[in-house]
């Protein structure tokens, strides 16, 4: 729908614009198949993947130690930044500038994705990243509290921000994860 919003009314327009949709739900479920791909090298089953208006979310089983928590979480932002160089190199070699344009797209889409899912926000990858680091020296719930409870602090941050510069979307996404990381972070 945002991907709609934002084009022409021409046919070349709307049909940009369900090219970038197919190439944001192409990168949302490379970056799950990441996920599901170090998930399924632990045999952490059952996995499954689910995408929805916001993203996607892979479940599987609960790893078996902090390190495969933090591998199984890494691959997700690494399986994204390895696409957005794919799609800076095609940027780059492609000489047709149209199809440049759109690999450059991909490219910053993917880069910008990348920053953002490694933002400490619980449940976002970063703050998945910082649960799994303290579930080394903590117990799963304390580690989980305390990861909660960071996402918090940046959030509120990152949403202020979001606020202030006018960037709406971004502020509703930002709400979205504090509506999910508030509970956790203040549970006893």
């Amino acid at each position: 729908m945002l991907v709609l919003a934002g084009s022409s009314n021409t046919p070349q327009g709307l049909a940009l614009a369900v090219l970038k949709g197919l190439l944001v739900l192409g990168s949302v479920l490379i970056h799950e198949l990441g996920h599901a791909l170090i998930a399924r090298r632990y045999r952490l089953f059952p996995i499954d993947i689910t995408l929805h208006g916001l993203g996607g979310y892979t479940r599987h089983g609960v790893a078996r130690s902090p390190g495969q928590g933090l591998a199984v979480t890494a691959a997700g932002p690494f399986a994204s930044f390895l696409l957005s160089v794919s799609f800076f190199v095609l940027s780059w070699t492609v000489p047709n500038g149209y199809v440049a344009n759109f690999c450059l797209y991909g490219g910053v889409m993917n880069a910008v994705w990348v920053v953002f899912n490694l933002l400490p926000m619980y449940p976002l990858d970063g703050g998945l990243l910082v649960f799994h680091g303290l579930s080394f020296k903590l117990s799963r719930e304390s580690a989980l509290r305390w990861a909660a409870r960071v996402g918090v602090v940046v959030g509120a941050v990152v949403g202020g921000w979001a606020l202030w510069t006018g960037q709406y979307i971004l502020f509703f996404i930002v709400a979205m994860q504090l509506w999910r990381s508030v509970p956790v972070a203040f549970s006893r």
